[in-house]
């Protein structure tokens, strides 16, 4: 009886670790592409210019392009209603 609980415990820990080892493929570093900021304020407008600044230091922190999307519809109301 204790042979058996040894051959299970053993069993259940090798099982256990081959469903926890990793295969060798690495994945991808996040953002593996460039990233969109959208702005809801018209180009050179009081969001944009913030929204810029951030996107400048997004890119240096992350090592990706941070584009700034201007939408001055994105502010206003009824966005996402239809």
């Amino acid at each position: 009886m204790r042979r058996f609980r040894t051959v299970s415990l053993l069993s259940l820990i090798v099982i256990a670790s081959l469903c926890c080892a990793q295969d060798g493929r690495q994945e991808p570093t996040w953002p593996s592409r460039s990233l969109r900021l959208i702005a809801v304020g018209a180009p050179g407008g009081s969001v944009d210019i913030p929204a810029r600044v951030i996107a400048e230091r997004l890119k240096d922190r992350l090592g990706q392009p941070v584009l700034v999307e201007n939408r001055p519809q994105a502010g206003g109301v009824g966005v996402g209603h239809g």
